[in-house]
């Protein structure tokens, strides 16, 4: 159910969604067209809004952000009952400077080589769309629609809030691509 926040008040909600899932799923397409996902941590910069993403050099994914940089971001959590959804633009950086910037002792856990790892790169998420689902303060509506949904037949509404962002880092500007 969308509500009567401001644009700056649903991309808040966006980013404050995300930073508290943190995991998310990466959508590529592989050579073959198909639609690939994996899990990945990001790191949010709200210097530019932009998505981050640690990943190695040599991987598939790679790959098939330098053949389609569309890609999609989707966050989820179940016990909180929030979701969200980032379309955009990925953009590849091996800029040591930039790495330095994003990286944070959590992503060590992933690239035990650390931040100076010839082989890690970034992956930078300009989005383009995006949508949230946050239905955590509204459970008891949500188990009452469910209950009405068996019980009547009727389709449900999800209770919560539902925002769509058009463009929510339009002021972007794409890093350079290194590789």
């Amino acid at each position: 159910m969308a509500s009567e926040k401001s644009r700056d008040e649903k991309i808040e909600k966006l980013y404050d969604i995300i930073f508290q899932i943190h995991r998310a799923m990466l959508v590529t397409q592989s050579k073959t067209g198909a639609l690939r996902s994996r899990p990945m941590g990001v790191h949010l910069s709200r210097l530019d809004d932009s998505l981050w993403l640690f990943t190695n050099r040599d991987t598939a994914k790679v790959l098939e952000i330098m053949k389609d940089s569309e890609v999609n971001v989707s966050f989820s959590c179940a016990e909180t009952m929030r979701f969200v959804s980032v379309s955009g633009v990925a953009n590849l950086t091996d800029d040591r400077a930039t790495i330095e910037q994003v990286w944070s002792p959590a992503a060590k856990t992933g690239y035990p080589a650390g931040k100076d790892d010839p082989e890690l790169i970034l992956i930078q998420v300009a989005p383009t769309f995006a949508e949230y689902w946050d239905v955590a303060n509204d459970a008891f509506s949500l188990i009452y629609e469910a209950t009405k949904a068996v019980f009547v037949g009727a389709a449900t509404e999800v209770p919560g809030e539902h925002e769509k962002i058009k463009d929510p880092a339009a002021n972007i500007l794409p890093i350079e691509s290194a590789l």
